[in-house]
């Protein structure tokens, strides 16, 4: 009887904190999902929200591909590169959205993010051009790393992005390809 009540004791002593850290958890779960329905700021990062298209395209090489929806689908080992006979100056990506949005942000990975050393071979953005559905623009530069970029927007309402390559680092081995891994928006 004593072994009883000294294990009621433990139970109670310690069931309670067990309870509240699963009811911790389950809220959270609860919570991520009740945040969908409000203002709170979500990721879109892949082509079941947007359709994606671009200026020019490079062909398949060796296995891999470039089309425009590859710097959309949440895999920073693939991207879009420009197929331009230059360096992609002046060549754009566009993501048409289902849906007007309010954009917050841009994460946006400038260059060929597969490998280290692909980075360094191949051109990357040192600047862009990004152009809403209002006709209204930002000019954002970038640092020459291997390095996702976070652009705050602002909070644009827009129902498009044109990314226009304005300027290029040159790549080590590759000076014609200028490739973007992965582009994500940030909205309300």
């Amino acid at each position: 009887m004593i072994g009883l009540v000294g294990l009621g004791i433990l139970g109670f002593l310690y069931l309670p904190e067990i309870t509240v850290k699963e009811a911790n958890t389950n809220s959270g779960i609860a919570n991520t999902n009740a945040n969908t329905n409000t203002n709170q700021p979500k990721i879109i990062s892949d082509s079941d929200f947007a359709k994606v298209t671009a200026s020019s395209t490079r062909k398949p090489d060796k296995g891999n591909f470039y089309d425009p929806q590859l710097a959309f689908d949440g895999n920073s080992r693939t991207g879009w590169c420009e197929g331009a006979k230059s360096a992609g100056v002046g060549q754009w990506i566009v993501f048409d959205f289902k849906e007007e949005v309010v954009l917050n942000e841009i994460i946006i990975q400038p260059g060929y993010f597969k490998t280290q050393k692909i980075w360094n071979d191949n051109n990357r953005l040192s600047s862009a051009v990004f152009t809403f559905s209002d006709k209204s623009k930002q000019t954002f530069s970038f640092p020459n790393e291997m390095t996702e970029q976070k652009l705050n927007i602002g909070g644009v309402k827009t129902k498009s992005v044109m990314i226009g390559i304005k300027g290029i680092y040159k790549g080590q081995a590759d000076a014609q390809d200028t490739l973007i891994s992965e582009v994500k928006f940030v909205v309300e």
